[in-house]
């Protein structure tokens, strides 16, 4: 069972509001972090499971986010531009 260890986001760039397509094979709850370039954590959620997250960070500024989702020991990242 292979799991991909990128996470599709969509549209990309956006303005805070975005699409979450996790990779398949996941299983369970996972927790979402979001963390800005000097690598703190600026927002983070629990992930039901569901394939696909709608997320709302719109109240961040703009710049370039890595996006870990954290699912039974394994970390799955993304990256992610807002722009308003």
């Amino acid at each position: 069972e292979t799991v991909m260890n990128t996470l599709a986001l969509f549209p990309n760039p956006n303005d805070g509001r975005f699409t979450m397509e996790l990779p398949e094979g996941l299983k369970g709850p996972s927790e979402l972090r979001v963390l800005d370039l000097a690598g703190r954590v600026v927002a983070q959620q629990a992930c039901n499971g569901a394939a696909r997250q709608e997320l709302d960070v719109a109240n961040l500024p703009s710049g370039l986010y890595t996006l870990v989702l954290q699912n039974n020991g394994r970390a799955i990242n993304g990256k992610v531009s807002i722009q308003h």
